[in-house]
Order: structure tokens, then sequence, then C-alpha cells
């Protein structure tokens, strides 16, 4: 929800708090994605080299959270602040991705690995669909995007808490000790 209710509003949340027109708009909302270009590689290699999972993929949701209650913070009188948080929420949104994946292959039974990703897949196929139409809906209903940065919020402070109760995998067959 998060995620998807970013990626559909940005541009013309950008362009209403800069007030620069289209063309200014479409550049300043490739920031987050260029940035989070860099942030993906820099936790991938992180997790990889750690072969840490977990810290990784809470660590960017509740950024994310914070980063959208700064853009909430921040509203439209101090867009550079609101904008540098969005800037966050969009490497938020990308960096717990290759952590995340990697952790449920080492969490979750090779017999029933497939369904399970599809199922995670499927779950954020619905996120995009109703992410989009909610935060749409409260933008229109309330004539500003602050309840959408809180709702957008919440989704990844439920995302946090959710990664934080699953418990550690255990350690691979080839690293325990056979003694």
């Amino acid at each position: 929800v998060a995620a998807y209710g970013l990626m559909m509003w940005l541009p013309q949340i950008v362009e209403e708090g800069a007030r620069r027109g289209v063309a200014t708009a479409g550049l300043l909302t490739s920031l987050p994605y260029l940035i989070a270009i860099f942030t993906v590689l820099g936790v991938s290699v992180a997790s990889d080299r750690t072969r840490r999972r977990k810290p990784f993929v809470w660590g960017s949701m509740a950024a994310g959270c914070a980063a959208y209650l700064l853009a909430f913070l921040a509203g439209k009188e101090h867009f550079g602040i609101a904008f540098a948080g969005l800037i966050v929420v969009g490497s938020a949104i990308y960096t717990s991705n290759a952590p995340m994946w990697a952790w449920m292959s080492e969490l979750i039974s090779r017999n029933v690995l497939g369904e399970s990703m599809a199922l995670v897949n499927s779950a954020g196929a619905l996120g995009a669909f109703f992410g989009t139409s909610i935060v749409g809906w409260l933008k229109n209903l309330t004539g500003s995007t602050g309840s959408a940065y809180v709702l957008q919020a919440a989704c990844f402070a439920i995302a946090t808490l959710a990664t934080l109760v699953i418990p550690p995998a255990a350690a691979p067959p080839h690293t325990r000790d056979r003694s």
C-alpha cells in the first residue's frame, strides 16, 4: 500500500508542492528512484556480506514510516523537508526487497517456497490496487496529502511490527554444529 500509493501520486504531489510546472515535477519525481539505486545496492551488499536479513527489512520499513511522518509534519509549507522525507520513502520502499526475498528463501521450506513467494507477490499486487485507490480517495476527501501520508506511515509501521515478530531462521545445515 505504502509503495504504490507513493509511486502513483508522487508526480502530482511534487507538482503541487514545488509549483514549478510539469517538467520540473518530472525531474524532481525521479530523485527518489535515482537515490534508491544506490541505497538498494548498499543494503543488498551489506545484507549478503553479513548474512543478516531481518534487520535490513525492518530497518527499511521503519525508515519509510518515519519519513512519511516527516513529510506529513512538514506539510506543504515546508516542501523541501517534506520532499526529503519522500526521497527517503522512495528508497525505503525498495531497500527491503532484496533482503526480504533472500530471508524468505532462508525461512521457508524449499518444497513450498515458490507458492509462498507467489502468495506474497499476490498480496503486493492487491496492495498496489488498494494503495493507489485509498491514497487518491483520501486526497480527494480531505483536500490534502496529510491523511494519505499518515495511512502510508501506518502501513510501514504494521509491516515493521510484522517483521519483528517473525522468529529468526535456524542456522543453515552447512553451518550447524554436527558434534
